[in-house]
């Protein structure tokens, strides 16, 4: 089970006037009074949730040794981010109402904007947000576009036909087909998956060494697939590219499972 921190404690923050109010309001410890000491955030014996204020004016809020929200008194936040679920809670906790990050999930750090409710993805692990009347955006140099990729059928049909993947599905169904009902599937030849596009393109003699490999012990729509997914991550050609400055998680999502499936960096 992952360990994340609790967040019940935290006050609510809507921009720099309410995180310099509460660090105002907060009682120092007593052994750090200091100005650019930090305060308790949330309850005094919780000495990992810290306040501070820093040499600018701007107001940090700590987690650990990282900190992980600044408001800045030009109304800019900073967000620095680090990929933990205990980040990711404690900063939705102190960020405004309708900002939204995500920043322990794979391919980058995620920001959702508190307008259209749409995701955007970061270069770095430090990411700006400067207000626009009653929202938060980020400069575009900021953003890595996320990279969506589709098949594009006719040239995969192509990919397939010239790779020798189209006519050995055609002769392994017949193949199955005629193997006696019930009869278990005999491995005889060991294949490495570099091995698999050479062994396609060899007509029969390949073919008979895949369909004994440890590869078409799986049904064979399963063993098809497998061989079409090995033939296509070497065929990057095949897919048309869209970019995406913003997007819904869903459209992340599937993005991110359709490029690892195809080895591909979107």
């Amino acid at each position: 089970m992952a360990f994340h921190i609790d967040t019940y404690d935290l006050p609510r923050m809507t921009g720099y006037a309410s995180a310099y109010a509460h660090w105002e309001k907060a009682e120092p410890w007593p052994s750090q009074r200091g100005e650019y000491d930090g305060r308790p955030l949330a309850g005094r014996n919780r000495k990992n949730k810290v306040i501070r204020k820093l040499n600018d004016g701007a107001i940090a809020l700590r987690l650990h040794n990282t900190d992980v929200v600044i408001y800045r008194p030009d109304e800019r936040i900073t967000i620095n981010a680090y990929p933990s679920i205990s980040t990711d809670l404690f900063a939705n906790r102190l960020l405004p109402n309708g900002v939204i990050v995500s920043l322990n999930q794979a391919g980058g750090y995620y920001v959702r904007d508190g307008v259209l409710s749409n995701w955007q993805r970061f270069r770095s692990n430090t990411i700006t947000l400067t207000k626009h009347n009653d929202y938060y955006a980020a400069p575009r140099d900021q953003l890595q576009p996320l990279v969506q990729f589709r098949i594009n059928r006719r040239k995969a049909d192509l990919v397939a036909k010239v790779s020798g993947l189209k006519d050995f599905s055609i002769w392994y169904k017949a193949y199955v087909g005629m193997r006696p009902q019930g009869s278990w599937h005999q491995v005889e030849h060991i294949v490495a998956a570099v091995e698999i596009p050479d062994l396609l393109k060899q007509g029969s003699e390949g073919w008979m060494k895949l369909a004994k490999s440890q590869y078409a012990y799986a049904t064979a729509p399963q063993f098809l697939n497998f061989l079409k997914k090995q033939v296509y991550s070497r065929n990057h050609q095949i897919f048309n590219a869209t970019s995406y400055n913003s997007f819904t998680w869903r459209t992340l999502t599937n993005t991110l499972r359709t490029n690892a499936r195809y080895g591909i960096q979107g």
